[in-house]
């Protein structure tokens, strides 16, 4: 059954001893939160579009007229947008199946995704076919992102990889379906029952503070990869040491603009209404609501609501590739990590201790 599939990740966790032993106040408000108007409404948008860009392939690519590559590229785009926005979820069921990576196999430290799809690419064009479950086997690199990403930036597009292509948008699209309806609310053995009833206890978690502790986990690893993979690898120690290639998707030039939508979407997983304008406090929801139920918290709440407002500002400022920025450009992306550096240590020390927190490994730690 699908709660079987995590309870032993969650089991380990508490053996950990990741989760506090202090006072366990009602987390049961911003749980409800994150999984009604957060993490469910993401995988529904997600596999929306994960679809959409399945037909879009199957209806577009293999012809060379430069409206059906346009095509291509804007379907790709938006599904890519939709996963930046649930990126930042680490526990449940992308858990299953190395799905994260299937998605998004990033960074590729060791150029895994080239090998892998030369290698697939050959044996298309040698007459091996693939059904939705032999591709699902084969190598984590070739199934997402990023090999789409390689096909579509591609001069020319062959049948070889207008098949491949099929394959990596079906995969999606399927596995998108599968996280959407995996955390359906009130579906048998969902995923967000086991959160929304853990106040009385469920399979997966003791109380409401435990559940909640993924969801501030992903958060916390969410503002992680932003700084250490989205602009520490690409930018280097210096202009001559910039990395380009290492910033992401750097073939479709939209690197800063995933990374204002990470921005926005973690500030409304916070429990921001409006990111652009997170100092207003209207409508507080999640951890925001959580803290500012005393002036000691309404303070912590206040520097990480002025840190994401100041964050998205400097975002939206970076009109050019990221990957060029790196070069010649980089003061607006330090001050951009300047800023996601001091939300790290809001988050990791007073918002931590507040919450009743233990910071220990997190989600990347190992990688």
């Amino acid at each position: 059954m699908l709660k079987n599939r995590f309870l032993v990740p969650a089991l380990a966790m508490l053996a950990s001893g990741l989760i506090s032993s202090g006072a366990n106040a009602a987390f049961s408000e911003a749980n409800r939160y994150m999984v009604m108007d957060q993490v469910v409404p993401g995988y529904e948008g997600f596999a929306k579009v994960a679809h959409q860009l399945k037909e879009t392939v199957a209806d577009q690519c293999g012809f060379e007229d430069q409206v059906a590559r346009e095509k291509l590229m804007a379907a790709y785009q938006q599904a890519m947008l939709a996963w930046q926005a649930v990126q930042h979820v680490r526990f449940g069921p992308i858990e299953y199946a190395d799905r994260q990576y299937r998605i998004q196999f990033w960074p590729d430290k060791r150029n895994r995704t080239a090998k892998a799809l030369a290698k697939l690419k050959a044996e298309v064009e040698s007459g091996r076919s693939f059904n939705i479950v032999d591709f699902a086997q084969t190598s984590v690199a070739v199934q997402g992102f990023p090999a789409l990403e390689r096909i579509f930036t591609q001069d020319d597009l062959g049948p070889a990889d207008c098949i491949i292509a099929n394959h990596i948008a079906e995969n999606i699209a399927l596995i998108s379906s599968r996280l959407s309806s995996e955390w359906a609310v009130g579906e048998d053995d969902g995923f967000a029952d086991q959160i929304l009833q853990a106040d009385v206890g469920t399979d997966l978690y003791k109380d409401d503070k435990e559940a909640a502790f993924q969801f501030f986990k992903s958060f916390q690893t969410g503002l992680q990869v932003m700084a250490e993979s989205k602009l520490i690898r690409p930018l280097g120690e210096s202009a001559e040491k910039a990395r380009p290639k290492r910033a992401e998707a750097w073939r479709t030039g939209q690197s800063a603009r995933y990374l204002l939508e990470n921005a926005t979407a973690l500030a409304r997983f916070y429990g921001i209404q409006n990111p652009e304008t997170a100092l207003s406090v209207d409508g507080a929801e999640g951890f925001s609501a959580k803290l500012r139920a005393d002036d000691e918290g309404g303070e912590i709440d206040h520097q990480v609501r002025m840190r994401f407002e100041e964050l998205i500002a400097q975002l939206k400022t970076l009109d050019r590739p990221l990957s060029e920025m790196v070069a010649d450009d980089r003061e607006p992306l330090e001050i951009a990590l300047k800023v996601i550096g001091e939300l790290r240590q809001i988050t990791d020390g007073p918002m931590a201790e507040k919450l009743g927190f233990f910071i220990g490994f997190n989600n990347l730690d190992g990688d």
